[in-house]
């Protein structure tokens, strides 16, 4: 996953994992207090949608879901509960 603070070279790179993988994770830090925001996006329309919620200097991370280095030993992902506490499957 990479970041950068809108640079442009996070769509593109969003746009290629969602048509590689069908699905590309995309997240916005913000400072106070400390969260990642994350939603899965497939397409343009969904990535424009996306980047009308986001600032002018948000921090914005994107990659493939799960993570090429996810082998289930060394590395793993995981799945953080919902703001409601719920842990849900990832939605497709």
């Amino acid at each position: 996953m990479r970041g950068g603070q809108g640079q442009g070279g996070e769509r593109g790179a969003a746009l290629r994992i969602a048509t590689a993988e069908h699905d590309c994770v995309v997240g916005v830090l913000s400072a106070d207090p400390a969260r990642l925001t994350v939603e899965f996006i497939a397409g343009p329309g969904e990535l424009d949608e996306f980047e009308e919620t986001l600032g002018d200097h948000s921090e914005v991370y994107v990659g493939p879901f799960p993570g090429p280095d996810d082998d289930g030993v060394k590395a793993i992902t995981f799945t953080v509960p919902d703001e409601d506490g719920v842990v849900r499957p990832h939605p497709h």
